[in-house]
Protein backbone atom coordinates (compact mmCIF):
# COMPACT_ATOMS: atom_id res chain seq x y z
CA UNK A 1 0.00 0.00 0.00
CA UNK A 2 2.92 2.14 0.75
CA UNK A 3 4.29 2.08 -2.48
CA UNK A 4 0.58 2.34 -3.97
CA UNK A 5 0.35 6.20 -2.07
CA UNK A 6 4.07 6.84 -3.05
CA UNK A 7 2.77 6.60 -6.58
CA UNK A 8 0.66 9.24 -6.69
CA UNK A 9 3.11 11.89 -5.51
CA UNK A 10 1.34 14.43 -4.67
CA UNK A 11 2.60 18.10 -3.03
CA UNK A 12 1.77 16.36 0.78
CA UNK A 13 2.36 13.13 1.38
CA UNK A 14 -0.48 10.84 1.90
CA UNK A 15 -1.07 9.12 4.94
CA UNK A 16 -1.62 5.18 4.83
CA UNK A 17 -3.54 5.13 7.75
CA UNK A 18 -5.71 8.35 7.00
CA UNK A 19 -6.61 6.74 3.72
CA UNK A 20 -7.78 3.76 5.24
CA UNK A 21 -9.88 5.99 7.69
CA UNK A 22 -11.21 7.38 4.86
CA UNK A 23 -11.89 4.67 2.42
CA UNK A 24 -13.72 2.78 5.67
CA UNK A 25 -16.05 6.10 6.19
CA UNK A 26 -17.76 6.13 2.84
CA UNK A 27 -20.57 3.21 2.90
CA UNK A 28 -20.04 -0.29 2.45
CA UNK A 29 -23.46 -0.42 -0.24
CA UNK A 30 -24.84 2.40 -2.81
CA UNK A 31 -28.33 1.70 -4.45
CA UNK A 32 -28.32 3.06 -8.00
CA UNK A 33 -31.87 2.93 -10.22
CA UNK A 34 -30.83 4.20 -13.15
CA UNK A 35 -32.93 4.68 -17.02
CA UNK A 36 -32.02 5.44 -20.46
CA UNK A 37 -32.85 9.66 -21.72
CA UNK A 38 -31.57 9.92 -25.17
CA UNK A 39 -28.02 9.49 -25.06
CA UNK A 40 -27.63 9.77 -21.27
CA UNK A 41 -27.65 7.50 -18.50
CA UNK A 42 -29.92 9.10 -15.50
CA UNK A 43 -29.55 7.65 -11.89
CA UNK A 44 -31.38 8.24 -9.00
CA UNK A 45 -28.17 7.22 -6.08
CA UNK A 46 -28.85 6.11 -2.51
CA UNK A 47 -26.50 5.81 0.68
CA UNK A 48 -28.43 5.49 3.82
CA UNK A 49 -29.70 8.79 4.43
CA UNK A 50 -27.98 10.58 1.16
CA UNK A 51 -29.89 10.86 -1.92
CA UNK A 52 -29.02 12.34 -5.46
CA UNK A 53 -29.91 12.46 -9.09
CA UNK A 54 -26.79 11.98 -11.58
CA UNK A 55 -26.18 11.31 -15.24
CA UNK A 56 -23.55 10.71 -17.54
CA UNK A 57 -23.32 9.40 -21.79
CA UNK A 58 -21.40 6.25 -20.74
CA UNK A 59 -21.19 3.42 -18.05
CA UNK A 60 -17.93 4.10 -17.10
CA UNK A 61 -18.84 7.64 -17.30
CA UNK A 62 -22.02 7.20 -15.05
CA UNK A 63 -19.34 5.31 -12.44
CA UNK A 64 -17.13 7.49 -12.49
CA UNK A 65 -19.80 10.51 -11.25
CA UNK A 66 -21.22 8.29 -9.10
CA UNK A 67 -17.89 7.61 -7.55
CA UNK A 68 -16.77 11.46 -7.27
CA UNK A 69 -19.91 12.34 -5.64
CA UNK A 70 -19.53 9.67 -3.02
CA UNK A 71 -16.32 11.22 -2.15
CA UNK A 72 -17.48 14.82 -1.82
CA UNK A 73 -20.34 13.83 0.17
CA UNK A 74 -18.70 12.17 2.59
CA UNK A 75 -16.34 14.80 2.76
CA UNK A 76 -13.21 13.24 2.51
CA UNK A 77 -10.46 15.62 1.71
CA UNK A 78 -9.50 16.26 -1.59
CA UNK A 79 -6.18 15.10 -1.47
CA UNK A 80 -7.06 11.89 -1.08
CA UNK A 81 -9.55 12.10 -4.23
CA UNK A 82 -6.55 11.54 -6.58
CA UNK A 83 -5.93 7.85 -5.08
CA UNK A 84 -10.09 6.95 -4.57
CA UNK A 85 -10.77 7.77 -8.04
CA UNK A 86 -8.11 6.02 -9.80
CA UNK A 87 -8.77 2.81 -7.42
CA UNK A 88 -13.12 3.20 -8.56
CA UNK A 89 -14.01 3.46 -4.56
CA UNK A 90 -16.90 1.52 -5.50
CA UNK A 91 -17.67 -1.15 -8.78
CA UNK A 92 -20.87 -2.53 -9.73
CA UNK A 93 -20.95 -5.99 -9.99
CA UNK A 94 -19.55 -7.14 -14.44
CA UNK A 95 -22.98 -8.24 -15.37
CA UNK A 96 -24.45 -4.87 -14.29
CA UNK A 97 -21.96 -2.76 -16.17
CA UNK A 98 -23.00 -5.09 -19.13
CA UNK A 99 -26.43 -3.54 -19.05
CA UNK A 100 -25.30 -0.08 -18.22
CA UNK A 101 -23.27 -0.33 -21.95
CA UNK A 102 -26.37 -2.82 -23.26
CA UNK A 103 -28.40 0.20 -25.29
CA UNK A 104 -31.10 -2.10 -25.67
CA UNK A 105 -31.60 -2.02 -21.85
CA UNK A 106 -33.68 0.55 -20.45
CA UNK A 107 -32.57 0.53 -17.20
CA UNK A 108 -32.25 -1.14 -13.97
CA UNK A 109 -31.23 -1.19 -10.35
CA UNK A 110 -27.32 -1.47 -9.42
CA UNK A 111 -26.09 -2.46 -6.12
CA UNK A 112 -22.43 -0.47 -5.71
CA UNK A 113 -20.08 -1.77 -3.48
CA UNK A 114 -17.04 -1.07 -2.03
CA UNK A 115 -14.21 -2.36 -3.95
CA UNK A 116 -11.87 -3.47 -0.91
CA UNK A 117 -9.35 -4.70 -3.63
CA UNK A 118 -7.84 -1.53 -3.04
CA UNK A 119 -5.76 -2.68 -0.17
CA UNK A 120 -4.36 -5.24 -2.10
CA UNK A 121 -2.93 -2.86 -4.50
CA UNK A 122 0.04 -2.39 -2.55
Amino acid sequence: MDKFLKYFQPKQPLSREAFMAYFHKLPDKISVVWKRDGKFIIGWVETGDNKFVTQAESASEFINIINDSILIIFEIPEKYHQILRKTKSFLPPEDQVKMLNDLSVPGAKIKFEKNEKVFSLA
